[in-house]
């Protein structure tokens, strides 16, 4: 869970991501209303967190610079740029 403010929410089927001023990014199973994931890829707040349309990957971008992709079927990172924007 977070233990900063939330930045960024986003909603694909079953899974809400948010990310935080505590770099983090947080899934929630919405189906049993668990906590699924914690991500902890970015050095810095995070201020989007997007879906993809068909829901396969999350896509989040921080105050570090970087955009990450990251698979939701494994929850792996598939891709950084580490210095996307800034």
């Amino acid at each position: 869970s977070h233990t900063a403010a939330i930045r960024c929410v986003s909603i694909s089927g079953r899974f809400l991501a948010s990310g935080g001023t505590d770099d983090k990014f947080v899934i929630i199973d919405l189906k049993t209303r668990t906590e699924h994931t914690v991500l902890m890829n970015h050095d810095g707040t995070i201020n989007t967190v997007a879906f993809t349309n068909s829901g396969t990957h999350l896509l989040t971008g921080s105050d570090d610079g970087a955009i990450i992709v990251t698979r939701t079927g494994n929850w792996q990172t598939e891709k950084i740029w580490k210095k996307a924007h800034g």
